[in-house]
């Protein structure tokens, strides 16, 4: 596999101080961008590698682990996609998602569980009227509307940042 020409220290280092000027990033969205401008540099140390069959030694440097970081978790993306096609029905279907507008943050934020479960019951509903008000008129819309989902991740320092999906089988 190719190496990309672009990193993202690089970008970083050379975009980041005219984006924290432009845009006063909190405190959470700071450290990111300092890990991920120091990821694999000197600046978080080193280890040696060995080579278990010919000894061979390799410095490394250390990565950040930040769960923002492509280089950090590229493999657990890999592993994590390959779960999901292991996970994969054998039927046609389509992934839906649905974005709530910014507009609707103070909304959330007085009760995230209700509004979570009223936004994911809609979704429900209009994936059910597609099904039922087919695009396609001709064609005998024949199929089954199931919802599996979702599986939210909560991020503390980010308290309207909800990873979620739903398939529909």
């Amino acid at each position: 596999r190719e190496r990309s020409s672009f990193e993202i220290a690089g970008i970083i280092e050379q975009f980041g101080e005219q984006f924290i000027e432009k845009c006063k990033p909190n405190a959470f969205i700071l450290r990111t961008l300092d890990a991920l401008n120091k990821c694999r540099t000197s600046a978080l140390g080193g280890h040696k590698d060995k080579c278990n069959c010919c000894g061979k030694e390799r410095l490394s440097y250390n990565s950040c682990g930040n769960r923002h970081c492509p280089k950090c978790q590229a493999t657990k993306q890999a592993l994590w996609a390959e779960d999901r096609m292991n996970d994969a029905l054998d039927v046609k279907y389509f992934h839906l998602v649905f974005t709530v507008p910014d507009k609707l943050n103070e909304i959330c934020m007085l009760d995230s569980k209700l509004f979570y479960s009223l936004l994911f019951e809609l979704c429900m509903e209009h994936a059910t009227n597609i099904r039922i008000h087919s695009l396609w008129p001709r064609k005998r819309c024949n199929m089954c509307i199931t919802y599996l989902g979702p599986k939210f991740k909560f991020a503390s320092a980010y308290p309207l940042h909800r990873s979620g999906g739903g398939t529909f089988p």
